[in-house]
């Protein structure tokens, strides 16, 4: 039964168009490892070596929030919970990345044992990030990272070749969604509060990477948009100027 379990998980895998070369383990241990692959709003699937949270989104008062790591179960649940083991590393060994981000200062301190619940094929490592030491500087943009590895246990060995670590990027910045510069003759320039308002306007503007049948109506909300700086005087934090639809002004 075993066997079949890890034939059909291969299978799964090869009809998903994954690129990476699973290791195919034939034995009664079960295994875990960071989900590597997900689906965006396109419904494609795309590789994944990093977790990126932003407080950018978040009201200013939010000074400390979760993020999360999807641990994905290669094997059989377990009616019982078990346990895996996870580490902060200085430098990645599979990935690209050194941490620079302090414990109790960036970051709550993470137990090195976690918990996988039981039923379940996956779980979801949670670490308390803070906000207070993040730039908000577009200019100068900063993101803080943190490498993690999984580790071998009593309850689990690690999964297939890819998915032993994971890099956490934390930052406090509202990058530029990817279809913003797509809209951009009616949007204009970017600016973090111009998306903000939008996204007051209409949640839909919150997805980051495409919009897909959303009836997003870009000329109506264009207008709204325009209107709201033509009436307003939005203040750049940074630089202390006005911003219009073209870009920053003095006042």
């Amino acid at each position: 039964m075993k066997k079949l379990i890890y034939i059909i998980w291969a299978f799964c895998l090869g009809l998903q168009g994954c690129e990476q070369d699973p290791e195919y383990e034939y034995d009664d241990i079960d295994r875990i490892y960071f989900q590597y692959e997900v689906q965006n709003s396109l419904g494609n699937n795309v590789s994944v070596d990093s977790v990126v949270f932003s407080f950018g989104k978040l009201p200013e008062e939010v000074v400390a929030d979760t993020a999360k790591i999807v641990v994905q179960l290669m094997g059989n649940v377990s009616e019982q919970p078990r346990k895996y083991r996870v580490k902060v590393l200085e430098k990645g060994v599979q990935l690209n990345g050194v941490t620079t981000m302090v414990e109790g200062e960036d970051y709550a301190p993470i137990a090195e044992e976690q918990v996988f619940g039981p039923n379940r094929f996956q779980d979801t490592l949670r670490i308390l990030v803070y906000r207070k030491n993040l730039s908000t500087s577009l200019r100068n943009p900063e993101s803080k990272t943190l490498m993690l590895a999984l580790e071998e246990g009593e309850d689990f060995l690690l999964g297939i070749n890819v998915g032993h670590e994971m890099k956490l990027s934390v930052n406090n910045i509202l990058f530029p969604p990817s279809w913003w510069a797509a809209n951009e003759t009616q949007l204009g320039f970017y600016h973090p509060k111009k998306w903000r308002k939008l996204i007051e306007w209409d949640s839909m503007f919150a997805v980051e990477d495409a919009f897909v049948g959303t009836g997003v109506d870009m000329q109506k909300k264009s207008g709204m948009l325009n209107d709201w700086l033509d009436k307003n005087v939005i203040i750049d934090d940074e630089t202390g100027m006005r911003i219009t639809k073209t870009g920053l002004v003095e006042i």
